[in-house]
């Protein structure tokens, strides 16, 4: 995956998380992941390699023995912060993608 985050300014953080949601069927979602990095002005262009996370792999597996063809997304929020507090929460979402035997 590729992706660009875009910023105004430097010298804050950003602290973000990253979920992996079931879309269909609804209602699972696991946290895989937070972390922080600087914030650089402007725009930065990012690739990804989104490996399954074991806990998700697990859900994943039961879903298709159940006879699903179960639809997924990664998405992630990420909120600025500096030492007068934090900013704004925004958050991310991929395109949805089927998961198949």
């Amino acid at each position: 995956m590729s992706g660009r985050k875009c910023n105004e300014g430097g010298g804050y953080q950003i602290a973000g998380t990253v979920s992996w949601q079931s879309v269909d069927p609804r209602g699972t979602s696991i946290r895989t992941g937070s972390g922080a990095r600087d914030a650089v002005d402007g725009c930065q262009d990012f690739e990804f390699r989104n490996d399954i996370p074991p806990d998700v792999l697990s859900v994943m597996r039961r879903q298709v023995a159940e006879g699903l063809e179960p639809l997924w997304r990664i998405t992630g929020t990420e909120t600025p912060q500096r030492d007068s507090g934090e900013g704004v929460s925004l958050s991310w979402v991929t395109e949805p993608f089927r998961v198949v035997p």
